[in-house]
C-alpha cells in the first residue's frame, strides 16, 4: 500500500479524525498550538497590511486633491495676472497711438502758415 512520508497533522475532535496540513513557517513546520498561533499572527499581519494600504490610499487621495487645489489656485492667479496684463499692454497701445496723434497735431500746427489758418 502506498503511503506519504509528509509531516501530517491529526486532529481528533467530535466529528472523528482529521488530517490537516502543517504549516510552514520561517522556523520550520509547526503543527497544534504554534500553527494555530503562527496562522493568527499571519492573519494579523495580513489584516494589518491592507488596513496600511487602505490608509496609504487615502493619503494619497487626500494629496491628490491637495495638489489639485494647489494647481487650481495657481491657474487663476496666472489668468488673473494675464488679464491685468492684457489691459496693460492695451492700456500702453492707446497711450503710444495718444502720443503720436499729439506729436502729427503739433507738427500740423507748427507747419501752418498764419494766413492760411481759418
Amino acid at each position: 500500500m502506498a503511503h506519504s512520508n509528509q509531516i501530517r497533522e491529526f486532529l481528533l475532535s467530535s466529528e472523528g479524525v482529521n488530517l490537516v496540513p502543517v504549516y510552514m513557517g520561517p522556523n520550520g513546520v509547526l503543527t497544534g498550538s504554534a500553527r494555530a498561533a503562527a496562522e493568527a499572527a499571519e492573519t494579523d499581519l495580513g489584516l494589518g497590511a491592507e488596513q496600511e494600504s487602505s490608509q496609504l490610499a487615502e493619503a494619497m487621495e487626500l494629496r491628490r486633491k491637495a495638489v489639485q487645489t494647489r494647481v487650481a489656485s495657481m491657474w487663476a492667479d496666472f489668468e488673473a495676472e494675464e488679464a491685468l496684463t492684457a489691459r496693460q499692454l492695451t492700456a500702453s497701445k492707446k497711450g503710444e497711438q495718444a502720443l503720436r496723434a499729439a506729436r502729427l497735431e503739433q507738427g500740423r500746427q507748427r507747419t501752418v502758415k498764419p494766413e492760411d489758418a481759418p
